[in-house]
């Protein structure tokens, strides 16, 4: 996608290889929500005090962003980072039962390097690089049309 420049690309590229890592952190925000005993609802009759109920109500908002540390980054806040979760799903969906998507997963998932991957799979480098910037670029194309990158911010200059 020649229309988002390379930090963009980047980040899209650091939240494949670091989805287990941003997995922890939604369930750790969702967790210390659960753990945090507050009412949900008005005053009076309006308090929800159920805590199934208040439980659901949390769980049906959106988190607006979660910390990960990552070797390369280090501390870094992820905005709207279910969404970046959702996003990634869609693109190994996309993808499953093909060999872009078993190469990508054995990139981002089991954290193969490059060349290893170039052996297990036997393909050649230009294969390889091709298919991961095929894979980004749609997983760029899936961020822009579900809002979670604004084009007009992130186009090439």
């Amino acid at each position: 996608m020649e229309a988002l420049d390379e930090r963009t690309l980047s980040d899209i590229n650091h939240y494949l290889f670091y989805a287990d890592v941003l997995r922890v952190a939604v369930k750790e925000a969702r967790e210390l929500q659960d753990a945090h005993g507050v009412t949900t609802g008005g005053c009076g009759h309006a308090v929800v005090s159920d805590p199934t109920a208040q439980r659901a109500i949390k769980h049906a908002t959106a988190l607006k962003s979660v910390l990960i540390i990552t070797p390369p980054r280090g501390e870094e806040y992820v905005q709207n980072p279910e969404g970046w979760l959702r996003l990634i799903d869609k693109v190994y969906n996309l993808y499953e039962n093909q060999l872009v998507g078993k190469c990508m997963k054995l990139r981002y998932v089991q954290h193969k390097n490059p060349l290893t991957i170039m052996v297990i799979m036997g393909i050649s480098k230009n294969t390889y690089y091709r298919w991961r910037d095929e894979f980004i670029n749609d997983a760029a194309m899936c961020a822009v049309s579900s809002g979670l990158i604004d084009i007009k911010k992130h186009r090439k200059k």
